[in-house]
């Protein structure tokens, strides 16, 4: 076997151009005048350590790859949660924060998964699918919180769901109160209302939408700081065939009340401004205030969050730090 000779990058690269061409070695040896045992055991040395630097400049450019599509990820994630994060709260919400927070990590659906569960025929793969995309962005969240966790207080998030808590239940107590308002009212200084009420069949429902909508225009002007003009958001409306329309806000009201005699909805109207604006003097130390502050709490968290998750903070966090689903 002839000993071992290490060849110069001029002599291995000469031998890489014939072997190119499908020179033999028994030409390259006459060519070069390195004996072709030796030029066949180098080159195939040589043609190894070039295969294993490509897989590794290969897994590199993988492993970056994915960490862009990671990166991008958990911005698009940080975007969704800031731009879905409610700052106040609608009427009749019955949700809790953790709920809530769970609602915007589901609405948040990359748009290949959207796509490929509209391909899919059957409602229960689909359901499976979004339940998959759901685990998927729950992990995507505890990324987010891992990467930033030394530049973002979370406890920011925590102060949210306690301003979401003290709203809810400030906003439960209101209903409450605004119930016995209204059937006060029925019962004791408009009962002839209440017969027609009652005469509609409907009865159950219609106090229901009044309770709701005294509710929605006192939460309005606790949101507008204009607790004085509640009455004025409680609008009638007529309809076709004398019909009439209660609304609670000149912009769209979540609460509408619908009744069959547009006199009648003018007397429902009444007693519902009533209401409100009974509601509104004496609640308005108390529960609407403990209102505010929740709202108030909320606003101060979700500006903090969008400050602390803006994609120009957030890109070089992610950058500088790694998480459980970092690429190797």
């Amino acid at each position: 076997m002839p000993r071992r000779r290490n060849l110069s990058p001029d002599e291995l690269d000469r031998i890489g151009q014939l072997r190119a061409s499908k020179t033999s070695w028994l030409k390259i040896e006459r060519i070069t005048g390195v004996p072709r045992q030796i030029a066949k055991r180098e080159y195939e040395a040589w043609e190894y350590s070039q295969s294993k630097d490509e897989l590794k400049q290969a897994r590199i450019q993988v492993a970056t790859d994915l960490f862009n599509k990671h990166l991008q990820q958990i911005i698009g994630l940080a975007e969704g949660l800031v731009n879905d994060i409610p700052e106040s709260m609608t009427p009749g919400e019955t949700r809790d924060a953790e709920v809530v927070i769970s609602d915007i990590l589901a609405r948040w659906i990359p748009s290949e998964v959207k796509e490929r569960v509209c391909l899919i025929p059957r409602q229960q793969e689909a359901e499976r699918a979004e339940r998959r995309s759901l685990r998927q962005n729950q992990m995507l969240f505890r990324s987010l919180r891992d990467h930033t966790r030394e530049k973002v207080d979370w406890r920011l998030l925590e102060e949210w769901k306690g301003g979401w808590k003290t709203s809810r239940a400030a906003m439960n107590a209101l209903h409450s109160k605004a119930e016995k308002m209204v059937w006060n009212i029925l019962d004791k200084q408009k009962r002839s209302v209440r017969d027609k009420i009652e005469a509609s069949g409907v009865k159950e429902d219609i106090v229901a939408n009044m309770v709701a909508g005294v509710v929605e225009v006192v939460l309005r002007g606790a949101n507008d700081n204009a607790l004085e003009k509640v009455t004025q958001f409680v609008q009638t409306r007529p309809m076709t065939e004398g019909r009439g329309l209660i609304v609670f806000g000149e912009l769209g009201s979540a609460t509408r009340v619908e009744l069959a005699d547009f006199d009648l909805a003018e007397d429902v109207a009444e007693i519902c401004r009533w209401a409100a604006n009974n509601l509104s003097i004496e609640e308005r130390d108390q529960h609407i205030s403990w209102y505010r502050d929740g709202i108030e709490a909320m606003k101060e968290a979700v500006q903090k969050l969008e400050d602390a998750l803006d994609p120009l903070m957030l890109r070089p966090m992610i950058l500088r730090t790694r998480c459980d689903l970092c690429p190797a």
